[in-house]
């Protein structure tokens, strides 16, 4: 058996024998096509990622949209309740004096 591979593989370096020429030519041919078939499943995966990662940068610009005015929101009121606590203490401070 072993002799028979060696003596296919010195007939197609020397390319003396045309049908396992043709046959290693399709071999190379089936190779070449299953590279494609690789290469294009690889790139739309990576169209998927990209479309998917644009949609996240999308969520993740509006969720810090709404954080900005969640927190603008809150300063606000954090400045109101201190001025209405002044407003109170001063209130407080003026009816114990008032006579």
């Amino acid at each position: 058996m072993s002799i028979l591979l060696v003596k296919a593989f010195r007939n197609l370096v020397s390319e003396k024998d045309n049908e396992l020429i043709v046959v290693y030519a399709h071999f190379h041919k089936m190779i070449e096509q299953e590279q494609d078939a690789v290469r294009n499943a690889t790139l739309i995966v990576i169209e998927q990622v990209k479309k998917k990662t644009s949609f996240m940068h999308t969520d993740v610009s509006v969720v810090l949209a709404t954080t900005k005015c969640t927190k603008m929101n809150i300063e606000t009121l954090m400045t109101s309740t201190e001025c209405m606590h002044i407003y109170l203490e001063s209130k407080t401070v003026s009816d114990h004096f008032s006579f």
